[in-house]
């Protein structure tokens, strides 16, 4: 029934099975991964089909492969170490018969991968384990809509695997290769870098968060926000305070470590990019990342530049760097 990684559950007479069903499996898995983890409301994953080249031959083309993954019906089974001991006692994976004789509706399963999340009752990140009544609902239901892009719905229960007493639901559904995150029983709220102070933490949250649902306006807002709220604090200047941006980071720049201005990712350039990307309605997700990694980076090395500051004692040279 398993061999430990794969759910093995399909028999199918030819070259490419199982070694394809396994690969398309971890991607499967990483999909809903990614979705559980990294993704709020509505937001999409695509499973890529390139693996599918290397399992192509005369009888199976690369593109029929990809049309069969489009349209075989998938079952996600946990592995139960989210349910208490008694209840894992007897695991067993029960995934239906074929809706026909064609290799399109033959059940393609997948264990359900841990997922990482907030637990409001550890109060910190964890590893959610998947508990056994997790899946699809396909008695009683419409679901599943075989096609060309088949149509599943997809409930999930995780369980916190330290406290054993948060759980998390999710809903996923499934058109074709297009896997899209409807449903959360919490909101997504990721853990931000403590490199960030207390102070901005819920405003660079805001961003992540915002960036996660599409929003990419809205993720530059809130780093724009964060970015200049910190600027502030640092040059004793309070949120409400009105100042020119150009001023600001003139007088940020001007009141760090010269270490820091000349070894470190500068937040100027990224506040200007970010200004610019609101204005002119031009923003990316990659940028965005890439300027909330510099900003960490920014702020990581600051911190470790405080901790240590030349003494007053201590010659400097020519540049102010100390001897």
């Amino acid at each position: 029934m398993s061999n430990g990684r794969y759910v093995d559950q399909t028999h199918i007479g030819r070259r490419q099975s199982p070694a394809m069903e396994e690969a398309a499996q971890d991607r499967l898995a990483s999909a809903f991964k990614t979705l559980a983890e990294t993704k709020s409301l509505y937001q999409n994953v695509h499973i890529p089909t390139d693996f599918l080249a290397e399992f192509a031959d005369a009888t199976f083309t690369a593109e029929q492969l990809s049309e069969e993954l489009s349209a075989r019906p998938v079952w996600p089974v946990s592995r139960g170490e989210g349910d208490d001991a008694v209840q894992r006692q007897d695991v067993r994976h029960f995934v239906p018969a074929a809706n026909g004789h064609d290799i399109e509706s033959m059940w393609l399963s997948f264990y359900l991968p841990t997922v990482r999340s907030l637990c409001a009752r550890c109060r910190k990140e964890t590893e959610f384990l998947s508990m056994m009544c997790s899946g699809p609902r396909v008695y009683g239901g419409p679901y599943p809509i075989l096609g060309d892009k088949t149509h599943q719905v997809f409930h999930l229960i995780y369980r916190c695997g330290v406290c054993r007493e948060h759980f998390l639901a999710f809903q996923i559904a499934r058109h074709g290769l297009r896997f899209q995150l409807t449903g959360r029983s919490e909101p997504y709220r990721p853990a931000v870098s403590s490199a960030w102070p207390k102070q901005v933490r819920d405003v660079v949250t805001d961003a992540v968060v915002a960036v996660s649902e599409g929003d990419l306006p809205a993720g530059y807002y809130h780093l724009r926000t964060a970015i200049e709220f910190l600027m502030k604090d640092a040059t004793g200047k309070k949120p409400a305070d009105r100042v020119d941006g150009t001023e600001l980071c003139e007088s940020y720049a001007r009141q760090l470590d010269i270490r820091a201005r000349q070894m470190l990712p500068s937040l100027t350039p990224i506040y200007d990019e970010l200004s610019a990307g609101l204005h002119a309605r031009d923003v990316d997700a990659q940028a965005f990342e890439s300027m909330l990694t510099r900003a960490i980076d920014h702020l990581t090395g600051k911190d470790l530049f405080s901790r240590y500051t030349p003494k007053p004692s201590q010659a400097a040279d020519s540049d102010g760097i100390a001897n």
